[in-house]
């Protein structure tokens, strides 16, 4: 969802647009350990092989990143470096951050700060949070079995109105019908 995989994502697009669109990394035992673990998830379909999937998926995306990291200078807007790390914190805490906490942690004001992420990304603070907490959400509906009004207290929404609303607006569906 978003996070540490986006940070790599964006920093591999930022690269030469001349470059071929794929990308190829020496052997590593340990990489390849984790790509094995998620073909055999994949094939042998046991129980809650989809959440263990998608975790493998993160830790995957994590060792790449750990032993090819793509240096942030590559970034040349230093805007673009801010909104990576204000992304990573909501991804990581969506469910109780809050913009004086970003402003504070990064030393910005909170009105430069909640310009610039409506700048960058075309959303506000909270429209960035509610979409973290939201594809979490969505995640959880699909992976689990808890109840739908448990799901919206664990990831932050705690008005179940609101968080249909917001769903239905968000996937054009409500999550009964995920």
């Amino acid at each position: 969802e978003n996070s540490s995989v986006f940070e790599f994502f964006l920093n591999v697009s930022l690269k030469n647009e001349n470059k071929r669109k794929y990308f190829i990394f020496p052997h590593n035992r340990d990489i390849t350990k984790t790509m094995d673990q998620i073909i055999d998830e994949y094939y042998l379909q046991r129980p809650y092989a989809y959440p263990i999937i998608n975790s493998y998926l993160k830790i995957l995306l994590s060792k790449i990143m750990r032993y090819y990291p793509l240096p942030t200078n590559q970034i040349k807007d230093y805007r673009q470096k801010i909104i990576l790390n204000i992304i990573e914190a909501i991804s990581k805490n969506y469910i109780d951050i809050t913009l004086p906490d970003l402003a504070k942690k990064y030393g910005y004001s909170e009105n430069y700060l909640s310009s610039l992420i409506k700048e960058v990304t075309g959303k506000n603070f909270v429209q960035l949070r509610t979409q973290h907490r939201l594809k979490e959400a969505r995640y959880l509906l699909k992976s689990t079995d808890f109840p739908i009004s448990e799901i919206s207290q664990l990831v932050g929404i705690n008005n179940k109105n609101s968080f249909y609303k917001k769903f239905k607006e968000e996937y054009g569906c409500l999550p009964s019908e995920i």
